[in-house]
């Protein structure tokens, strides 16, 4: 009786585990800084690697980044909203 007692609790912390793990990837992106996305253009034309970044300066400021891969076209914005 001990013994599935033993089991049947390893099996139950292994499962709240794995239920953390998945309820922490999917709010990885809202509890952490925004996440970088990499967008592909398909069709014939240019095939380009960017980034986007957005950092909260403050309750209504915030940076918005674009960073290309060649460092070519690297731009930052400052976006102030209105109260």
């Amino acid at each position: 009786m001990k013994m599935k007692s033993k089991q049947l609790k390893c099996i139950a912390g292994l499962a709240v585990l794995l239920l953390v793990i998945c309820l922490f990837r999917s709010c990885c992106d809202a509890l952490l800084v925004a996440s970088r996305e990499i967008r592909t253009y398909p069709s014939a034309g240019f095939m380009e690697t960017v980034s986007f970044g957005v950092e909260w300066l403050s309750e209504n400021q915030f940076r918005m980044t674009y960073d290309d891969k060649v460092d070519e076209f690297d731009e930052e914005y400052i976006i102030t909203i209105p109260e």
